[in-house]
């Protein structure tokens, strides 16, 4: 995707400071390994991970009882389908982030704005939450694209509640100069990086709206529906039923939960990481929804049916979350798993290994890796420390064939293919014993 220009590298470049500091500091580089420029880079992403969660209790704050906010706020901290990829260095992670402070600011109580936005003034939109909202739209805007439609929506709704020309005026004079700013910081990089202001935002909707979009396959219609299942066992029906019922007392949220869902459920490639930004919003929808039974059953039964139906949503939380931990199910929903199951996986945990110990040696050299499952796009990339790197071949797609022409002297195979290496004269220089992912030399 880089070779092809389709991305900024304004994301790269935030990821890029903890790894330059860890090497500066000395506790990363040639010889050291880069186990902690990697953690230094998924801080970022756990730290984008607290803001989402901050954003999240706010915005259940104000619109359902405190023993649901929390329930919410358990389950974006602890499941599985959040916890994991929230240490992934996806660009999903700082999009989720971006849409829900869009959403939080976009969607505060004008009537509690004084007390909630800590401005002091009671006003729905002051300087400082104006400027936060379009910080927020521009940087869910600009990192995925796929937010549109949302973010569109959502601005639609923030224009319509101003409810006057002299109010509308005040929003915009508050959030444009934030929203224009962000977006021009991305044309400048583009502009340095690519030689083109938004290049990457041009070439990535040439892309897809092209040929592009049918390059990766077709998924089956009820992919996502599957997936649900695996992401949050036990919770599917619930969660999507509840969420709909949520129109009923915050249509608002929902509408802008399937703006996003539905033009990824008309895309012919479904992939459980793109639907990401959008599954805290299901959540708060979902509680929502319950809020509403429970305080109906409660003007029935009394109070105590509330608590009680508060506390078995906690329990189904924690119970999904474990349900999904044990048996990795999270995994069922990736890419890896559509092309070799868990066995896939195993191997792409042991390429990171095999990389790892690669990373912790000084002496760069040119690398084939035949590891990743057939299908893709081949590639290069590189991975050390400077231009002079391990520079990494990636033939997805094309069979491994270790007697043929490899161009690299080192090679990293699978178990079965050790013993065709050996006769051709490889040596077997390293291998994980969890998945059998070996680093072998040419003759």
């Amino acid at each position: 995707e880089f070779q092809a220009g389709v991305r900024s590298w304004v994301w790269p470049a935030i990821l890029a400071v903890p790894m330059w500091l860890t090497k500066t500091l000395g506790l990363a580089g040639p010889g050291l390994g880069m186990e902690f420029a990697r953690w230094g880079a998924q801080c970022v992403c756990i730290g984008l991970e607290l803001w989402s969660l901050m954003a999240l209790l706010r915005i259940c704050q104000r619109r359902m009882p405190e023993a649901l906010t929390w329930t919410v706020g358990l389950a974006f901290a602890i499941h599985p389908a959040f916890a994991w990829p929230g240490s992934q260095t996806l660009i999903d992670i700082p999009a989720t982030t971006a849409l829900l402070w869009a959403v939080e600011r976009g969607f505060a109580d004008p009537a509690r704005a004084g007390t909630v936005d800590g401005d002091g003034s009671g006003d729905a939109w002051s300087k400082g939450r104006g400027r936060h909202f379009g910080l927020a739209m521009a940087c869910a805007a600009m990192l995925r694209v796929q937010l549109w439609p949302a973010l569109l929506l959502l601005a639609a709704w923030v224009a319509h509640r101003a409810r006057s020309q002299a109010r509308l005026r005040e929003a915009l004079a508050a959030t444009l100069p934030a929203f224009l700013g962000v977006v021009l910081l991305f044309g400048l990089v583009d502009a340095f990086t690519w030689g083109g202001a938004w290049s990457s935002l041009v070439e990535y909707l040439r892309f897809n709206l092209g040929e592009g979009g049918q390059a990766f396959g077709h998924m089956p219609a009820d992919r996502y529906w599957a997936h649900f299942a695996f992401a949050f066992p036990g919770l599917r029906v619930a969660l999507i039923l509840l969420a709909l019922w949520s129109a009923r007392v915050e249509p608002r949220l929902l509408a802008v939960l399937l703006a996003f869902l539905i033009p990824h459920q008309l895309l012919e490639y479904r992939v459980w990481r793109f639907i990401h930004p959008a599954l805290p919003l299901l959540w708060v929808c979902a509680a929502l929804g319950l809020g509403a039974l429970l305080e109906r059953a409660g003007a029935r039964l009394g109070e105590r049916v509330t608590r009680l139906g508060a506390l078995l949503a906690m329990v189904g939380v924690l119970a999904s979350s474990t349900w999904a931990l044990r048996e990795q199910s999270l995994w069922r929903t990736s890419w890896l798993f559509d092309r070799g199951g868990m066995p896939a996986v195993e191997q792409a945990r042991g390429l990171t290994r095999a990389y790892a110990q690669l990373a912790r040696e000084s002496a760069a050299v040119d690398l084939t890796n035949g590891v990743l499952p057939q299908g893709g796009a081949p590639g290069r990339a590189h991975l050390g420390w400077s231009s002079d790197a391990l520079r990494v071949e990636h033939p997805v797609g094309r069979p491994p064939n270790v007697r043929g022409d490899i161009r690299a002297p080192r090679r990293i195979i699978l178990d079965a293919q050790l013993p065709a290496a050996t006769q051709a004269g490889w040596t077997l220089r390293w291998r994980d014993p969890e998945s059998g992912v070996a680093i072998v030399d040419a003759p």
